[in-house]
């Protein structure tokens, strides 16, 4: 994790989860804020997705019509081609 800048936050979470993780010796500043990113990665990757689709579908079915540039080519990646 890097070294950004902190902001103090009030989060609610069950009081006896709290007293478990503390017992345990969790960090639960560090552990909400990889859980933080990761949900903001896991969301970025999402919308992404979401706001690309029509572009990738569209590429995936220029290359089922008419394949790979190299797909004629002869070589060991592609025994079928015609040498």
């Amino acid at each position: 994790m890097s070294y950004a800048q902190k902001k103090s936050v009030n989060l609610s979470i069950d009081a006896e989860l709290v007293t478990k993780a503390k017992d345990l010796g969790l960090n639960l500043s560090r552990i909400s804020a990889e859980a933080i990113a990761e949900a903001v990665r896991r969301e970025a990757a999402r919308k992404w997705q979401e706001e690309n689709a029509e572009a990738i579908e569209a590429y995936n079915a220029r290359i089922d019509a008419e394949g790979t540039w190299h797909a004629s080519l002869p070589g060991w990646w592609n025994p079928d081609a015609p040498v």
